[in-house]
């Protein structure tokens, strides 16, 4: 539970940080709200925050260095859990009086903006941080081309396995 705390301490901070206004900084800690009930709900160590700190661990022997990390894959994980509970229509309390619209920006910042910076401060070289970027960024794309299809499919009686191709 501890290391929780201080990667959400981590991301609080890091959220902060780069702001560019109160109101989106506010927004932005509103979406924090969500992460403590899931991470009581999961348990310690969350996957989205161990899973960096433990390969860390095992190859240099010490998972300090890797918090920026782990802070990436938890806004990475918050950011696409908000997406998902809009799509559901099961937004948590906290966003309350919020518009969806305000929520979907909140959610992609959180993907698209804050992980890529986090990753930035890893004590890394240039062309790790961009292969992690890179990586992120395709990660991303097939995240979406997955829930693309979802959304075609959503009310059909027949669905295949099948994956078109590109155009």
């Amino acid at each position: 539970a501890r290391r929780a705390d201080q990667i959400l301490a981590r991301a609080r901070e890091f959220v902060r940080q780069p702001c560019r206004d109160r109101s989106q900084g506010k927004l932005l800690s509103v979406a924090l709200q969500g992460l403590p009930p899931q991470l009581l709900e999961m348990g310690f160590p969350a996957p989205f925050m161990a899973l960096p700190l433990l390969v860390y661990a095992a190859v240099r022997n010490e998972e300090k260095p890797a918090f920026p990390l782990a802070v990436a894959t938890t806004l990475l994980y918050l950011g696409v859990d908000i997406l998902d509970d809009l799509a559901d229509g099961d937004l948590p309390a906290h966003w309350k009086g919020r518009k969806e619209s305000e929520i979907n920006l909140a959610a992609v910042t959180l993907i698209s903006s804050l992980p890529q910076l986090a990753l930035a401060e890893l004590d890394a070289s240039p062309e790790t941080i961009a292969g992690l970027q890179r990586l992120l960024a395709d990660g991303l794309l097939t995240m979406s081309a997955g829930q693309q299809r979802d959304l075609a499919l959503a009310g059909t009686m027949r669905v295949t396995a099948a994956a078109e191709a590109c155009p």
